[in-house]
Formats: C-alpha cells, sequence, structure tokens
C-alpha cells in the first residue's frame, strides 16, 4: 500500500528514528453544525446534544486529532483511518485510508506526537507513521519498540507526558497470574524514538487508556479480572472486582495480581502497600478510553473532569453495567495522591463505546466500536 516504507525495529532501544519538532499550525475544530440532528438513542444530560460526526468504519479503538484538527481513527484489524472536515459544515468527510498493516494486528492505542507523527500501539509492537509526502496516506513506518509481551491483553493506550516522554498502557498476559515479564501488567516509558524503555509503574491488570491532566498528572483506566475460575499461583480468585480509575505515580505498584479495587485480597495482605484506585467502577463494565476535560465549550463545571467510555461486558456477564459514558470527578487531594472520586453517567445509547476523545473547540467525541460510528457531543445550552 505504502509507496516508500521506513522499517526500523527496535526493542525499546535507540533507533534511527528521530522527532521532529512540533508543527507550527494553529489547531482548529469543525464548526457545529447550526442545526444538528440529534441522535435519539443517545441520552444526555440536558443542554447537551449528541449527533453522528462519521460512520463507515470497522470496529474503530482509538482516536486522536493531530494538530491541523484531522480525527485519526484506530480500527481493530490493523487500519488507521483520517476523517477531515473540509467544508466546515461541523460533519467528518468520508474516513479515508492512512495506513494499513498486512497481518491485521489489533491496534488497540493511537496517539498524534506534536510534529504530526501517528504513533500506534499493535500487539507487542509502537509503530511510528508518517505522511511526508502530504497526500493523505502514510509514507514512512517506524517500528520503535517491539516484543512487548501479550497474550491475553497487549499494549493499548499511548499518552504524551509533559516531560517529553512516551507512556504506553500495557496489559497481562493472562486473566489472572503472576507475570515473568515486568512489562506485562503495568506503565511503560520510553523516549519519543522508543528508546530508555523502562516499568514506570506496576500492578494494573489490564490498563486500557492514558490521559494527562493539566497539573500533569497521568490517570489511567484499569480492567479487573473477569470471572471465577479455579485457584492459580496460589491465588484465589474473586468473583467481581471493580473496574479502576487510577493515578499513575512513579514506582507505584496498584495491588494486581494480589489486590484488585481498594480492599479485595486474593493473597493474604495482597492489598498492603499497594495504591489503591481513586475511583471504582461497575465490575465487567470494560472501563476503557479515558479523556481529560480542560476545554471552555461545555458549562464550567465540566472542566477538570475526566470522561471514560465503559464498553460493557459481555453475555457471561450478571449484570449489564457499561455501554455508556461516564463523568468522574475528583475530589480535592489532601496531598500529592488524589483520594477519592464521583462517578455519575453522562451518556448512554450507545452499542459499545470504546473510545473518548476533545477537540480544539471542547467538544467530545465517542468512538462506538460495534457500530462503526463517531458520535460528537455539544453544548447547546439551556
Amino acid at each position: 500500500m505504502l509507496a516508500a516504507i521506513a522499517l526500523i525495529a527496535a526493542c525499546g532501544g535507540a533507533s534511527s528514528f528521530v522527532p521532529g519538532p512540533p508543527l507550527d499550525v494553529e489547531p482548529e475544530a469543525p464548526t457545529i453544525p447550526p442545526d444538528p440532528t440529534p441522535d435519539d438513542g443517545i441520552s444526555l444530560p440536558p443542554g447537551f446534544l449528541a449527533y453522528e460526526y462519521a460512520a463507515g468504519l470497522d470496529q474503530p479503538t482509538s482516536l486522536a486529532f493531530d494538530p491541523s484538527g484531522r480525527l485519526f481513527v484506530a480500527e481493530l484489524r490493523g487500519k488507521v483511518k483520517v476523517i477531515e472536515d473540509r467544508d466546515g459544515d461541523g460533519l467528518g468527510d468520508s474516513p479515508q485510508t492512512f495506513w494499513s498493516d498486512p497481518d491485521e494486528r489489533f491496534t488497540l492505542g493511537l496517539a498524534v506526537a506534536p510534529d504530526g507523527s501517528v504513533y500506534i500501539s499493535i500487539e507487542g509492537d509502537v509503530i511510528v507513521l508518517r505522511d511526508s509526502s502530504d497526500d493523505g496516506s502514510a509514507d514512512e513506518e517506524h517500528v520503535i519498540i517491539s516484543g512487548l509481551p501479550h497474550r491475553v491483553h497487549q499494549n493499548n493506550g499511548l499518552a504524551f507526558g509533559p516531560d517529553g516522554k512516551l507512556y504506553i498502557a500495557n496489559g497481562s498476559t493472562c486473566n489472572l497470574c503472576h507475570e515473568e515479564d515486568e512489562r506485562s501488567a503495568a506503565i511503560l516509558r520510553s523516549n519519543l524514538d522508543g528508546s530508555d524503555l523502562e516499568v514506570y509503574a506496576r500492578g494494573l491488570r489490564n490498563p486500557y487508556d492514558l490521559a494527562f491532566d493539566s497539573e500533569g498528572g497521568l490517570w489511567a483506566t484499569a480492567n479487573e479480572h473477569d470471572f471465577y475460575e479455579p485457584a492459580e499461583d496460589g491465588l484465589t480468585l474473586l468473583r467481581d472486582p471493580p473496574d479502576e480509575l487510577n493515578y499513575i505515580v512513579e514506582g507505584g505498584h496498584y495491588g494486581w495480581p494480589e489486590c484488585a479495587g481498594r480492599d479485595l485480597e486474593m493473597a493474604d495482605g495482597g492489598c498492603r502497600g499497594k495504591l489503591a484506585p481513586v475511583a471504582e467502577m461497575a465490575p465487567h463494565s470494560s472501563t476503557d478510553g479515558l479523556a481529560y476535560y480542560d476545554a471552555g465549550h461545555f458549562p464550567a463545571e465540566y472542566r477538570g473532569s475526566l470522561f471514560a467510555a465503559q464498553y460493557g461486558g459481555d453475555e457471561r456477564s450478571q449484570t449489564l453495567a457499561g455501554r455508556e459514558i461516564v463523568r468522574i470527578q475528583v475530589a480535592p487531594s489532601q496531598g500529592s495522591m488524589p483520594q477519592s472520586a464521583t462517578v455519575t453517567r453522562f451518556a448512554a445509547g450507545f452499542d459499545r463505546p470504546l473510545d473518548v476523545t476533545v477537540d480544539a473547540l471542547g467538544t467530545l467525541y465517542v468512538a462506538d466500536f460495534e457500530s462503526g460510528k463517531i458520535y460528537r457531543i455539544v453544548w447547546l445550552g439551556p
């Protein structure tokens, strides 16, 4: 598909990939249509409206805007699409293919660097894509990290930190076990070229997505173990541990596999000395995509909130939790670590929402994995 591919493999070490300087562009966001057609199946607080921004995607997993306002979308089986709003009507044009993986490997994370490079997280690898010819498709492909452990879960969300580093959420290789590779069930950090890969935090069974807040704090969603199985590795399995929102600090251990949630122990003393989640969410809600809201489009009380997409459980679930977007309001901290948060439903009525992101105007976008649609949520006032 690509006219010219530069493929440089690295295993967390230095590569010849060199990040470029930030693009000198003014970020843009689509205008809001003067009379958007609401999606009546989606419920929202009064004053908000959701409408279909784009459709025709194949199992979208991750969203990110580039510096010029184009929306990049990762699809599960190794594709990256780009959506523009060329006529400025507030509706996305037909998705165009930016890059395809010939092996159709699962792609669960995507982030766009300040220089416009597109980073993707794909079954053990982190790949950087560039469109050097500016024709709308990638013509450079750099594998900057390879060989990350993956089996039941894999490397998921990506985020760029205020320290100029790349952060990677990497899931466990099992439902519940003691991992042999310390890079599993962890948050990893590297330079933007993939070098100096290190474990930043541990003990997160399946951290799906990452978001930095306005103070530079790092947040991560995490899915806890699924369902009861015979005891393994001396651990006593709990049936319904909550999904989590964690505040991530360097060197922190968040409990897995000995501890889930704030105090559910799978081994004697398993929660002792571990960092508790700031928020617990419904078991099997599959709390995944995460976005920090620091814009002015929504009412002022929404500033500083986190939004998370809950994909929802499968047919084995005991409840119908998930399939909605939740708003998380973090309580003021008494020290360096936030201690608690309030979780409320913000939007419901999706098929399988998997990711959320915010554009330069401050409107919220939702990737619906099952319907292949991107919804846009705007504030129209009382």
